[in-house]
């Protein structure tokens, strides 16, 4: 059989979203122009085809807002086209509009059971099948309306969590960038501890406070809070049993941890104003929500960094728990770099305690030697021409005992028990010294040294 069919482009169709699809499914031409000239009125995209394998082809990749179908078709009928029409999960819920020529309540029941919005018997009065197409092409556009303002909100939503994603993101840099500069400020473990706490409040928690373990194992408190008088409570709340049995924990097993509901246990609640005798406590600030997170730094636990949530009613998110620890890290790397550079000063102190003593029991063997060659030169007993080796002696024996002066100067210096005077130096004295230190290699090694020095002093 000859058929023919008129197809509109689906990326016609696509670029006309005002327009919905029309597809009319009858093996006879005639009757497919009958229902196109009655249907043009409407406006819209009119596709007809003249077999249910056509239908089915173009309903793979295209959509309608109703479909005609005839029942009566050679090969594959209309019941059998809609019954693979809804086993497709992209056509599953197309309207379709039987036609038949003549229909007893069989056909019309069997039409139903699959899926028919509605059965028309030819020839169809043109008011009447405009008005039951009209009415799913108006329902086709009210849900693309619908689909289109979904996909607007989605967007829409998109747009505004990426917008509040990139605004969290600078937020986070500008506090790292802060937390970075107050963290680098100093090397004192001190400074750093109330630097650290005051930092993260109250950015990240009402209250925050570190416990350090130093080396004697002897706990280091300090704390900062934001509202009330939480500064000045510091040491009652870290000082609480349930802190300082989490602290302990996070110190033993070098792990976070995080304790809910931290005013609901043995009323660990701390009045931010003392009540007066026989009146009841002005204000209370109970701690709800406290995060603990070890100070690690080369594989060793440092401390606890601790965040507390109070009077704010917030509670810790995942992001903020990140946060948290990331600014735990660099407040450890921080840590571990003030008690390296206080290990140095420990070091530098023990070096120059070490040159005094030093200095000290050098100067002892200077005094019996520079007596002894006096002793020597007073009685006599220098061998003849043993001048000029006396004279050497007593040259060396001074710069000897200058340069043990000159380390225990040093050792002084540094401890601030001297400070330094500048005065003149004659060069060409210092030159003779260097060279008559020098001599007895040179003579050795049968070198020739001349030395020329200008007259004026230098």
């Amino acid at each position: 059989m000859n058929t023919s069919t008129e197809v509109i482009s689906p990326s016609v169709v696509a670029a006309d979203d005002v327009r919905a699809n029309i597809l009319i499914v009858d093996d006879r031409p005639d009757k497919l122009l009958v229902f196109k000239t009655i249907l043009e009125d409407l406006e819209q995209n009119i596709i007809t085809l003249q077999s249910g394998e056509e239908a089915l082809r173009w309903l793979l990749e295209n959509e309608c807002a109703v479909m005609l179908l005839d029942v009566n078709m050679p090969g594959m009928d209309g019941f059998e086209t809609a019954n693979l029409i809804r086993g497709r999960r992209r056509s599953a819920h197309t309207p379709i509009i039987f036609i038949t020529a003549h229909a007893d309540e069989i056909h019309t029941a069997k039409g139903y059971s699959l899926g028919a919005v509605d059965y028309l018997l030819t020839p169809a009065a043109p008011n009447v099948l405009r008005s039951k197409v009209m009415v799913f092409v108006q329902l086709f556009n009210l849900t693309q309306q619908i689909k289109r303002q979904a996909d607007e909100h989605v967007n829409l939503a998109r747009e505004q969590a990426a917008r509040a994603a990139a605004e969290e993101l600078t937020r986070r840099a500008s506090f790292l960038a802060e937390a970075s500069k107050i963290l680098i400020s100093s090397l004192d473990v001190n400074s750093l501890m109330v630097g650290a706490t005051r930092l993260v409040v109250p950015m990240l928690a009402d209250f925050s406070a570190i416990t350090l373990i130093d080396g004697e194992e002897t706990l280091v408190r300090t704390a900062s809070g934001h509202g009330g008088n939480l500064d000045a409570l510091g040491n009652a709340v870290i000082q609480h049993p349930l802190w300082v049995a989490g602290a302990n924990e996070v110190l033993a097993t070098g792990r976070p941890k995080i304790i809910e509901n931290f005013s609901g246990r043995d009323g660990a609640g701390v009045r931010d104003e003392p009540a007066e005798e026989g009146k009841p406590p002005s204000g209370h600030w109970p701690i709800k929500h406290v995060a603990m997170l070890p100070l690690r730094a080369r594989d060793k636990t440092y401390g606890v960094l601790a965040f507390a949530l109070g009077p704010s009613g917030r509670r810790f998110s995942n992001l903020e728990i990140e946060l948290a620890s990331d600014i735990t890290s660099r407040v450890a790397v921080a840590l571990d770099n003030c008690l390296l550079f206080k290990e140095i000063q420990k070091a530098d102190q023990r070096k120059n305690e070490f040159l005094a003593t030093l200095s000290h029991e050098l100067r002892n063997p200077l005094a019996p030697m520079r007596t002894a060659i006096h002793a020597l030169h007073l009685s006599g007993l220098w061998p003849p021409g043993a001048q000029e080796m006396r004279e050497m002696l007593e040259r060396q024996l001074a710069h000897l005992t200058h340069l043990v002066d000159d380390l225990l100067d040093v050792a002084r210096i540094t401890q601030g028990k001297i400070n330094l005077r500048k005065e003149d130096t004659d060069l060409a004295k210092e030159i003779e010294d260097a060279v008559e230190t020098c001599r007895p290699i040179i003579d050795q090694a049968g070198h020739k040294l001349e030395i020329s020095l200008p007259p004026e002093p230098v």
